[in-house]
């Protein structure tokens, strides 16, 4: 038994829509994956400039006695 293939035209504009659509959703999917992998640049960078402030501002109050306080648990002696 032979099967007959149907052979079908396919109209250019609207295999240039289903290009174009397929490629929005995978360019849509690959930031979404991006961001959910490494997040959001400017998220990442506020959280790196803040950390460095909060240290910053940490290291210009520490004194020795501070030092050993946290070194020790707490434990001022």
């Amino acid at each position: 038994m032979e099967m007959r293939r149907a052979e079908a035209e396919v109209d250019p504009v609207i295999a240039a829509l289903v290009g174009w659509l397929v490629d929005q959703a995978a360019t849509t999917s690959q930031r979404m994956l991006t961001r959910w992998l490494w997040g959001d640049k400017q998220a990442n960078a506020l959280r790196t400039v803040v950390s460095e402030a909060i240290q910053a501002a940490i290291d210009e109050m520490d004194v020795p006695a501070d030092r050993e306080a946290i070194q020790n648990g707490g434990d001022a002696r």
